[in-house]
């Protein structure tokens, strides 16, 4: 059975830090799975914004059915129109997002297979420079879609919920005492957030979600 790509960072996290020790310890081996089609995880991320994952996920399979056959291609979204994308449920903002995302696709400004070559910071604004695509969204790629294993969402609630509940920091104490900790986490600091992810979904009764 192949070993997982995050697998050789427990070990790391474990004997650097404590608390994650005792986090690593009551959730188990490292088991995210990532997302490998690139531009289905950037279209699933910007219908996600400020709704529920059950209406991203009506919305996602009525755009879907406006599809010549049923898969939102960057060519098929490309081809339909802000207004005819907004049938599917989509508000004006996100049609115009989408549509955004799939001619930076197509025309070749978002070059999605050619990404593995730059490193995080490139990625993340290569991401950040099609309209709808935010820092957030693009640290959720690096981790989920790219596997990449040292990057720390700062921007995100609640990687910034488990620096307050698991080290006591305030909001002044963001980013300069957040990057201190997480800077002995390196060069996992993916699988770290990913384990606090579980452990604030196990501490709040939530099902894990990544």
């Amino acid at each position: 059975m192949p070993t997982h790509p995050f697998a050789a960072g427990v070990a790391h996290l474990a004997s650097v830090d404590p608390q994650l020790a005792d986090i690593i310890a009551a959730t188990g081996p490292c088991t995210v799975t990532f997302r490998t089609e690139r531009f289905a995880a950037l279209v699933a991320a910007i219908l996600s914004q400020q709704v529920s994952s059950a209406a991203a996920r009506t919305i996602h399979r009525r755009l879907c059915e406006l599809m010549p056959d049923g898969e939102p291609t960057p060519e098929h979204i490309a081809a339909k129109s802000p207004e005819e994308l907004r049938t599917a449920g989509l508000s004006g903002q996100k049609a115009k997002y989408l549509h955004a995302l799939a001619a930076f696709v197509v025309d070749g400004r978002l070059d999605l297979n050619g990404l593995d070559a730059l490193d995080d910071e490139s990625v993340a604004r290569a991401l950040v420079a099609v309209p709808g695509i935010g820092r957030w969204t693009a640290d959720m790629f690096l981790i989920f879609s790219l596997a990449r294993p040292d990057v720390l969402p700062l921007g995100d609630l609640a990687v910034r919920d488990a620096f307050v509940h698991h080290y006591g920091l305030t909001k002044a104490d963001f980013p300069n005492k957040a990057l201190e900790i997480a800077e002995a986490w390196r060069p996992w600091r993916s699988v770290a957030c990913w384990y606090l992810y579980r452990d604030g979904d196990r501490r709040k009764g939530r099902p894990a979600v990544v």
